[in-house]
């Protein structure tokens, strides 16, 4: 273990030591009996479920929980344990432990000997104890929302995350788990590093199975005292039943105790390695640029709009042209209705696609293939189609831009249903379009009365999207979008890791009602696109929405479109414009240009577990290392950049170190670049040379 001393950063935390000559140890990881300083006690599974008693289903039926206790015996890290519990009503709790060193692999699942069908509630292992250096207080957890647009961000567990008000929860965070809101309680989405601020040492766990459940990491430490640390799945009442099984949850866990500063971000790399592997993710790099109609034309939009802007190819982006054109929506005359026209298309979607095409364009369109709103011939025509919360379908939401109507979602557990998503992949194919976004995918796993009752909510998600992905094939490339995350790896090739930018920084709306945190707005859409980096590459591509750059009909000034136009071309992910291209000047040109430039490094963030809005990113190339340093405060602020903090090690000056935008040579005095006063929003970016 890395002693650190007392030599501060400017954020009060300790400085690093790039000099010292230190040797890294890793310890065995352990589950009870011996361990290291780092490490997890042994866990104890509470499983709650209910029996159901047939012939009468109007009965109420009991919830029976029940507390299974796993400890392994022996000290060899490369011992595998397997244990079989049963309880007296004849449900048997599986457990499969398999340990490798400093990793471990922990499935549960639950085998059904009794006569009776049983539902299954929850499943949460609980950690007995849990050693992250010394000091809860000093303890940082990375916490991860449930789908696209949920915030997602790090900081110390004593801060807990804001939810948003129930009305509006179900489209942007989590529909049947709100936020803990206690001081010292946290949560993160299927995925987490749980990392000491003064020593490094870092706990990473992923959920495996994240296409079967839903699946949380649920933090407690009040008054900087360990509670308790659960492994909750979401068991969804599903049913299970006599001689049957199924795997309810699979664990990977790791531990981290060579104190290496800014390990947190190399454990989230390995946890997003070992999902994307796991769940076999898709991973294209055909396709990396485009245009989308959304964010000038919103639902207005109209075939002669995409012909303009076509017009306006190649020249108006330059040497960085683009892969393919997106129609968003506003092609559709009702959602749900994909196969009937708006006004602006009236000549269909096939001729939309040629002149794509023609441009050497891959064609994209945008779908809400879960959704159907109420004025759609579809509702009439398959009301039992319908999710429903009993009598009455259930609303995924109101959207303004599709008029005064409730929208509701699909039951994607219907053989019928999937056999419609397929057709409607398929045709959409044949319309010509290879690039299609799915929008709005969260319906596909709001609570609800569904077919079929042996499928959670992750389950019939991923029902959905697997039907839809039959349908347009295997070479078509999918983006998803407000879709919860971990059951869509395997499924989409792209995924929005963030909410809707705006043309401006923030509202007031997104620093009241949404938390200054979850939905709509730039700064949170920012705040993800950071946070959720790693997983680019690994997961999916990942998808930071558009890149605005217009001159006008915007709030954003040129500090903040340089800054957001520095961290979505840094991210890695796709790059994709916004804007009428006639209105594009060279210096949108430039911006853009600028952007792709810093496409293609391996993105590190030193900062990632441990700040609400991480301000330091470096990216590693084969000629250079790309430094950036934003300034994410309302005022100016004098900014220096730590250079060994940035790469970890003692950097090679061999080569210049130079402002990257202009080339001008800057001066490293003991390993910290001065860059000056930074403008509210702003950013700057160094090189340096090797």
């Amino acid at each position: 273990m890395r002693s650190v001393g007392s030599e501060r950063d400017e954020r009060g935390r300790p400085a690093s030591d790039p000099h010292a000559n230190v040797a890294s140890t890793r310890h065995p990881f352990w589950l009870g009996g011996s361990h290291s300083r780092s490490g997890l006690g042994a866990p104890v599974a509470r499983l709650s479920w209910r029996v159901v008693f047939p012939p009468r289903p109007a009965r109420r039926s009991r919830l029976i929980r029940w507390n299974a206790a796993l400890s392994p015996t022996g000290r060899d890290p490369m011992a595998t344990h397997q244990e079989a519990l049963r309880h007296l009503s004849g449900v048997t709790l599986v457990w499969d432990l398999a340990r490798d060193g400093a990793t471990a692999r922990l499935q549960v699942a639950i085998r059904n000997e009794s006569t009776q069908t049983i539902r299954v509630d929850a499943l949460r292992i609980r950690f007995e104890r849990a050693d992250i250096g010394p000091g809860v207080s000093d303890w940082h957890m990375w916490r991860n929302g449930t789908q696209s647009w949920s915030g997602t961000r790090g900081g110390p567990v004593a801060t807990s995350d804001p939810d948003l008000p129930i009305g509006i929860r179900r489209t942007t965070t989590d529909p049947k788990h709100g936020l803990p809101t206690a001081s010292g309680h946290v949560r993160s989405a299927w995925m987490t590093v749980i990392a000491n601020a003064v020593t490094s040492d870092t706990i990473g766990v992923a959920s495996l199975n994240n296409a079967d459940a839903f699946h949380y990491i649920d933090l407690a430490a009040p008054d900087a005292q360990l509670a308790h640390l659960d492994l909750f799945t979401d068991g969804d009442d599903i049913e299970l039943e006599p001689n049957r099984s199924t795997i309810l949850a699979h664990w990977y866990l790791a531990i981290d105790d060579s104190g290496s500063f800014g390990t947190p971000n190399h454990m989230l790399k390995q946890l997003a390695s070992v999902s994307g592997q796991t769940a076999s993710a898709r991973l294209p790099s055909d396709i990396r640029t485009g245009w989308c109609s959304w964010y000038h034309y919103f639902a207005d939009v109209r075939a002669s709009d995409i012909a303009v802007n076509l017009a306006q190819l190649p020249q108006a982006t330059g040497s960085i042209g683009l892969d393919y054109l997106m129609v968003d929506d506003g092609h559709q005359a009702e959602i749900g209705d994909w196969d009937r026209r708006s006004d602006g298309f009236s000549n269909g979607m096939s001729v939309v696609a040629d002149q794509i095409r023609a441009k050497g364009l891959k064609p994209g369109l945008w779908l809400a293939p879960f959704l159907v709103g109420k004025r759609s011939r579809l509702v009439g025509q398959h009301p039992e189609w319908l999710l429903s919360a009993g009598r009455t379908p259930t609303v995924a939401l109101i959207n303004p831009a599709w008029g005064p109507q409730r929208i509701f979602a699909l039951d994607t557990t219907r053989p019928d249903v999937l056999s419609w998503l397929e057709e409607l992949a398929a045709t959409v194919r044949g319309w010509g379009f290879e690039v299609l976004k799915l929008d709005f995918l969260y319906a596909g796993a709001l609570p609800g009365r569904r077919l079929r009752r042996d499928v959670t909510r992750a389950q019939a998600l991923r029902m959905g999207l697997d039907a839809f992905r039959r349908g347009a094939g295997e070479d078509a490339y999918l983006i998803g979008c407000g879709c919860p995350l971990g059951p869509a790896i395997g499924a989409v090739d792209a995924m929005r890791i963030g909410p809707d930018v705006e043309p401006r920084w923030t509202t007031m709306r997104a620093r009241t009602v949404q938390r200054d945190l979850h939905g709509i707005s730039t700064r949170h859409a920012l705040r993800n696109v950071v946070s959720r980096s790693f997983m680019h590459g690994r997961l999916w591509v990942n998808d930071p929405d558009c890149l605005t750059l217009r001159p006008t009909e915007t709030e954003l000034d040129d500090d903040e479109r340089f800054t957001i136009a520095t961290v979505m071309g840094l991210s890695g992910g796709l790059l994709v414009c916004s804007d009428d291209l006639t209105t594009w000047t060279s210096r949108q040109r430039d911006l853009w240009a600028w952007a792709a430039s810093l496409r293609g490094g391996d993105l590190y963030i030193p900062e990632l577990a441990f700040d609400d809005m991480p301000d330091l990113l470096c990216s590693t190339f084969e000629d250079r290392v790309v430094i950036a340093r934003l300034n994410t405060s309302e005022h100016p602020r004098h900014l220096r950049i730590d250079v060994a903090r940035c790469v970890g090690h003692t950097p090679d000056l061999s080569g210049p170190v130079t402002d990257a935008v202009t080339g001008e040579p800057l001066d490293i005095n003991g390993g910290i670049v001065d860059v000056g006063f930074v403008p509210a929003h702003g950013t700057r970016v160094i090189s340096l040379h090797r």
